[in-house]
């Protein structure tokens, strides 16, 4: 895939049309920046009326292209935030990009902005991140 005008790596087709997706939701981009060795790309969209606590991060590393959301003063992957707006319980998949600007949109449309729901799903997450830590700490005492 040839770099765009300004050099960057160019986003794949379904994330191209997440970023127009979320600019007729409102969202601002903020960032669109590259290493000088064009192994990474991060482009930043921020959320209509919210400062720096809710944001979406579609980024590349190495080839690799990934989209995460801020909540507060974290990142997350947008399929767990998903899953913990659907209170479901944690689980790990691969997604396609066609799939992660499906989840990306479904997250934004159904973040609620109710300061306790907002916390409960933050809650979840910590949860999904201390059973990830506690998986991961097990398999290595084997």
């Amino acid at each position: 895939m040839a770099n765009d005008e300004r050099g960057l790596q160019p986003l794949p087709g379904p994330l191209e049309q997440l970023v127009r997706d979320l600019a007729q939701r409102g969202y601002t981009q903020t960032t669109d920046e590259s290493g000088e060795s064009g192994i990474w790309r991060r482009v930043e969209l921020r959320a209509p009326g919210h400062a720096t606590d809710r944001a979406v991060r579609i980024e590349q590393d190495r080839g690799l292209w990934d989209v995460a959301i801020r909540l507060a003063d974290a990142w997350f992957s947008t399929y767990d935030v998903l899953l913990a707006v659907d209170g479901a319980p944690h689980s790990s998949r691969t997604e396609s990009y066609d799939e992660r600007r499906a989840t990306t949109l479904a997250v934004v449309d159904r973040l609620p902005g109710d300061a306790k729901q907002l916390a409960l799903i933050q809650q979840r997450l910590a949860d999904y991140r201390d059973q990830a830590m506690a998986r991961y700490t097990r398999s290595n005492q084997q």
